[in-house]
């Protein structure tokens, strides 16, 4: 057998000397150790010389130890699960530095590099840039404590510049929380617009006065939506009078107003129940000189505070009488007074929202006695329904005054089929 040691001419940088070369019965591969001058080859077949790896040449080892179907006969499974895992973690990585740029944090820091080096104008408008210690003093004024939905409300917003020098291109926005406005919740204002802002000398002062709108309603989701308070400030961007100067910011004090309450109550007459059993007693429609019966139904509708010292009154016509027979939730009773024949029915407490909680409501019954000039014509059952109470989040008092009547056209009733027109005998 021929000599298999053997120099071999690589180019110059490359040289390399083969110490020894003997064959292996145990592998194909052609494995290397790296001497400082010399390479050493350990050769089964055919001497492979070539650029050294130290990544592809263990990926070999590993894919004919475990993926080969030749060594292992799970070998393509083995590789499904490795990359499976590799999938997995490389998803974890993007998705916890996804979750890192998206902390407010994050975000905060990078809306101060923008400001820190003068690029104020794409600067998030809703986000919270933490202000730098300035003498521009804001403030956001309005008349009204609390705040009723679906309203127009003035503001005044006030700006005094304490600084010992001259603020140039000032720029002021007017801040409102806008899941509760009807409209843009930010209002801007810059030199454009009022020229005053382009310089506002030390000590100068000045006014701009606007009005928003009010959403008409408020979502709510759960018993525990309520509460709501209207959040408002101002904030600021000016340069003092120094070329190339970097755009300092201000805020004022956040301005919170209560929103009010949305009650009323719902007041109906049946002769039947909804399951069609009657209730009431005697002629259908009602005659002239023939007592009929109705039951009159209260319920109470509160959206977004709670209510104390609640009181639900109504009055009865002349012909018409009470019965004393009545139902009343919460414990609450129903007093008459004979003399006024006024009914009255005091609630202590009613919780928020009401759509989420259980119902509200009294029912009562009356006794109408139609008279020869109510002939042709729905006969009135009750008057001037009205509720008091207080607000228990705004302390207002509330004062509503139902605008219709309850007749005997019995509009809830769907098994009363007449019109509910009073009939001569």
């Amino acid at each position: 057998m021929p000599d298999q040691t053997s120099l071999i001419e690589l180019p110059d940088e490359t040289k390399a000397e083969i110490i020894e070369a003997k064959p292996r019965e145990s592998d194909d591969q052609t494995a290397v150790t790296i001497y400082p001058d010399q390479l050493k080859v350990k050769k089964s077949g055919n001497v492979i010389i070539g650029t050294l790896n130290v990544f592809i040449s263990p990926a070999r080892k590993r894919w004919h130890k475990h993926y080969s179907p030749q060594k292992n006969k799970y070998g393509y499974w083995h590789l499904i699960v490795d990359l499976l895992l590799a999938i997995t973690i490389i998803f974890l990585i993007v998705f916890n530095l996804l979750l890192l740029l998206s902390s407010p944090k994050t975000r905060n820091d990078f809306s101060n590099s923008f400001i820190s080096h003068g690029n104020y104008q794409e600067a998030s408008t809703t986000e919270t840039v933490p202000a730098a210690k300035t003498n521009l003093i804001l403030s956001l004024v309005s008349s009204e404590k609390n705040i009723d939905l679906g309203q127009f409300y003035s503001y005044v917003l006030k700006y005094e510049n304490r600084e010992n020098f001259i603020l140039k291109d000032l720029r002021l926005k007017a801040i409102f929380d806008e899941r509760m406005i009807d409209g843009e919740s930010v209002i801007t204002w810059n030199k454009e617009q009022l020229p005053q802002l382009a310089s506002v000398d030390p000590g100068q002062t000045g006014e701009i006065k606007f009005s928003i709108k009010t959403k008409k309603s408020l979502p709510q989701s759960s018993a525990h939506d309520k509460n709501f308070v209207l959040s408002s400030h101002v904030e600021a961007f000016y340069r003092n009078n120094e070329r190339n100067s970097s755009p300092i910011f201000s805020t004022g004090q956040p301005l919170n107003q209560r929103i009010s309450t949305e009650s009323k109550v719902v007041a109906f007459a049946r002769y039947y129940t909804e399951e069609s059993d009657q209730l009431g007693f005697g002629p259908l429609p009602p005659q002239v000189g023939q007592p009929t019966r109705y039951w009159i139904f209260l319920n109470l509708e509160n959206k977004y505070n709670d209510l104390n010292n609640l009181t639900i009154s109504a009055q009865l016509p002349t012909n018409v009488s009470w019965t004393n027979r009545f139902s009343a939730a919460n414990g609450s009773a129903i007093i008459y007074d004979p003399a006024n024949k006024k009914i009255n029915w005091n609630i202590d407490k009613v919780y928020a929202p009401s759509n989420f909680l259980p119902s509200v409501g009294a029912a009562f019954e009356i006794e109408i006695i139609p008279t020869e000039e109510q002939i042709g014509q729905p006969a009135s059952l009750l008057e001037n329904i009205s509720l008091a109470a207080s607000d228990d989040f705004t302390s207002e008092l509330i004062d509503i005054v139902t605008p219709y009547s309850i007749t005997t056209a019995l509009s809830r009733d769907e098994f009363e089929k007449s019109d509910g027109k009073v009939q001569a005998k």
